[in-house]
């Protein structure tokens, strides 16, 4: 994002934000790092993510959460990983189909309505590594804090 150029408001710096990410897909986390995949691991882990859940990963980038995510819910739960950037999806994706998994989807969307698309179902939303929020129908559980 070039600091120079004045952004005509929320929707203009989500664009931005999307196409940084979009034009960086290839390259993140593609240099043989391990510390997405180990973050999101201990997410899922401390988050504790029980069997059957049913999981939204809001701005899941190349799924370093929706994975172990899905590998936690097992075959009777279900993982959506959204994001504004369509290439990082396709990552995912591919991640996903080289790990077996088939209880995880990617879809491209927007986390200021992440309930939009799935209000029939109990989801837990794992938020920037600290907080755990849940919808259900059009119930919303306040955030709380990992290990408050």
């Amino acid at each position: 994002m070039n600091a120079d150029v004045p952004l005509a408001g929320p929707e203009a710096m989500k664009a931005q934000v999307a196409a940084g990410f979009a034009a960086a897909a290839d390259g993140y986390d593609a240099d043989g790092t391990e510390f997405f995949r180990q973050v999101g691991i201990w997410l899922v882990e401390a988050a504790e993510v029980p069997a059957g859940a049913w999981v939204l990963d809001v701005g899941c980038g190349k799924g370093a959460v929706s994975l172990p995510a899905a590998h936690a819910t097992g075959p009777r739960g279900h993982v959506t990983g959204i994001d504004l950037a369509a290439p990082m999806l396709r990552h995912a994706a591919e991640r996903a189909r080289h790990a077996g998994l088939t209880n995880v989807s990617f879809v491209e969307g927007d986390a200021e309505d992440p309930s939009r698309s799935f209000r029939d179902k109990l989801i837990l939303v794992l938020f920037a590594l600290v907080r755990v929020c849940a919808w259900h129908g059009s119930a919303y559980y306040p955030c709380q804090r990992l290990g408050a």
